[in-house]
């Protein structure tokens, strides 16, 4: 297949094939005249990728789980030194990473999107709370002759930081 071929078929970006192959986190593609082939083992890599990638992964996460995979890192990744000793050990014959190591790292993904999640609603709640005092200024203000709402003069106890 060719980049664009395998692209659509994993359903992401050519330029998204591209950078992960410039960081490494595909196997070498080998070249026939002046295309590079993607076999179906690049497919699946691409769709790993983009899968973990949608997880929320950033591209370091992403290349300690390929270190788990049991044909590990790309050479650039281990070259880089981007896999320790203890992520290339413990990986079964069934062809899946180690789940316990797998365990690890999606704990610990999952707690930072929860974190995450308690920041944006308290920005939420924030944002309700100055939606609620625009609401009471709004009904608290006098038409002016033309219809629309005069602006107060005085503000009265409020200030930004009330926003």
């Amino acid at each position: 297949m060719k980049i664009g071929e395998v692209a659509a078929r994993a359903g992401v970006t050519v330029k998204a094939v591209r950078h992960w192959e410039a960081e490494g986190l595909l196997p070498e593609v080998p070249r026939r005249g002046a295309y590079r082939r993607f076999g179906s083992d690049h497919l699946s890599r691409i769709r790993l990728v983009a899968h973990c990638r949608e997880q929320g992964f950033s591209l370091p996460e992403v290349r300690q789980i390929l270190c788990l995979l049991p044909e590990g890192p790309q050479p650039k990744a281990r070259a880089q030194g981007n896999c320790s000793a203890t992520e290339s050990r413990g990986i079964p014959e069934s062809g899946c990473p180690d789940p316990v190591a797998m365990k690890a790292l999606v704990a610990s993904r999952l707690s930072q999107v929860r974190a995450r999640i308690r920041d944006l609603e308290e920005v939420a709640a924030r944002l309700e709370a100055t939606c609620d005092y625009l609401d009471q200024r709004v009904v608290d203000s006098p038409p002016r002759g033309d219809g629309s709402l005069e602006p107060e003069v005085n503000d009265g106890p409020h200030r930004h930081s009330d926003f």
